[in-house]
């Protein structure tokens, strides 16, 4: 099996498609992670399977490399990765990315997306596409609620420290009306120096996982664009898995994990943050129920034990 990677076992993305699978496929099949051409033309008559992650495949390769194997192509994908992401491209690289992303679907045998969002999008050039959603291993630790007060965090790249730069004055205003300062914030290597009360961990897993074990809801901002609606967000699958819940005004392909059942949902309304966080502090009880109910959609949807079997059925069926 050749595997063609957006990136690491450290990017979530390619951690949560891939990687988390990687021991369970290992033991079907013999697994090359293609680094470069050489690795490439080494073992491209060899694969059984190419699984390409994320990655948008130009021409050449699907004329030149791809008649020279016999090999099932599986495509994964699980962001809007056909839009431009709030960069100024040109004319020629939106028609260039557009085109690569249209013959990627048309040419593999199987295409996997984690949502019915971007399904929809997919399914305009592909008639085998399957929605299969992302994978989190269950950390098994402790669930009962250790904090005193309701402790609020968010974790993110720092490429996205925008969204939650959007909301830091509704924040402030919270914090110095409520009383409540505790904030975590786990980002990147360096403190953003953001004007509210926070605690800042640079990232790490071991950072990762005390700021999961802790926060008690996190906020998940976003923005209505075509590229934040295709996120399948996993830190608030994580935040689920650990049978914490988020606050978030997410729309489109978070559509398939959040609800009212599970989850505080804003609307983008002036001060709705700020309302919505105080709202929280003040029923202890709302904030357990839907806590509970996200560790239920974990398990239902999310959970790894459950769904490496489905994935290997869908590799062993291409």
């Amino acid at each position: 099996m050749l595997c063609i990677l957006f990136g690491s076992s450290k990017t979530p993305s390619t951690r949560h498609r891939f990687y988390v699978f990687k021991d369970e496929l290992e033991k079907e099949y013999e697994i090359v992670i293609g680094r470069n051409l050489f690795d490439l033309l080494r073992y491209l008559t060899r694969a059984d399977l190419i699984f390409i992650q994320k990655k948008l495949i130009n021409a050449f390769f699907w004329t030149f490399f791809v008649p020279l194997t016999k090999a099932k192509i599986i495509y994964d994908f699980d962001d809007a990765i056909y839009t431009s992401a709030g960069k100024n491209w040109s004319s020629w690289t939106k028609l260039k990315i557009k085109c690569r992303f249209q013959l990627t679907l048309r040419l593999a045998d199987l295409v996997l997306c984690p949502s019915n969002y971007l399904a929809t999008e997919a399914n305009k050039y592909s008639s085998k596409v399957v929605v299969f959603p992302m994978s989190v291993k269950d950390p098994q630790f402790n669930r009962q609620q250790k904090n005193k007060s309701t402790l609020f965090g968010w974790a993110g790249h720092p490429q996205s420290l925008d969204l939650l730069k959007a909301i830091v004055f509704e924040i402030g205003k919270f914090q110095k009306e409520s009383g409540v300062t505790d904030f975590l914030l786990l980002c990147g290597d360096v403190d953003p120096k953001l004007d509210f009360s926070y605690t800042w961990m640079s990232f790490s897993l071991s950072n990762e996982k005390y700021f999961f074990e802790n926060v008690d809801v996190g906020l998940a901002p976003s923005r209505n664009t075509i590229f934040d609606m295709g996120k399948s967000p996993i830190k608030i699958i994580q935040h689920f898995s650990y049978s914490k819940t988020v606050l978030t005004n997410m729309r489109g392909g978070a559509e398939d994990i959040v609800n009212a059942n599970n989850a505080f949902i804003v609307n983008d309304v002036p001060n709705s943050w700020g309302i919505a966080m105080c709202a929280i502090i003040n029923a202890p009880l709302e904030l357990k129920i839907k806590s509970d109910n996200a560790y239920l959609t974990y398990q239902n949807k999310f959970d790894f034990e459950k769904n490496k079997r489905s994935f290997s059925r869908l590799l062993k069926n291409v």
